[in-house]
């Protein structure tokens, strides 16, 4: 197939949108249950550091109200989430893989603000 570059050129493309919603594991009880697709490390976040993400298709999970409490729904569709020193080590340690379904939950606030997670993978994909 021949490529014609003069009409390529003058197509004008759609900004590409980054990998669906970003999910933020604010309050203890957050949690998702997800496919894991890739981890990537970025080289400057928000806030001037490096930092590692997920990318994955949210298969549903909860999101607890920082005011109320309630529990919502989180949908599902493609979404990310950053990986967190305690996350970060989980993953290190468990290491999913592409189409690995997986559980996170922020489980608690520990010493010095440090957000402690539980993290399991529910089935390996084949």
């Amino acid at each position: 197939m021949a490529v014609n570059l003069k009409s390529v050129l003058q197509k004008k493309l759609d900004v590409k949108k980054p990998f669906g919603n970003t999910f933020k594991f604010d309050i203890p009880g957050d949690q998702i249950v997800f496919k894991f697709f890739q981890r990537k490390t970025i080289e400057k976040t928000k806030l001037g550091k490096p930092g590692d993400v997920v990318e994955c298709d949210i298969l549903g999970g909860e999101k607890v109200d920082k005011t109320t409490k309630q529990i919502s729904e989180v949908k599902p569709g493609p979404g990310s989430f950053f990986l967190g020193t305690h996350l970060r080590e989980l993953f290190d340690k468990d290491a999913p893989l592409k189409g690995d379904i997986c559980h996170v939950q922020f489980v608690k606030i520990g010493n010095s603000n440090f957000h402690l997670f539980g993290f399991e993978i529910l089935e390996r994909a084949k």
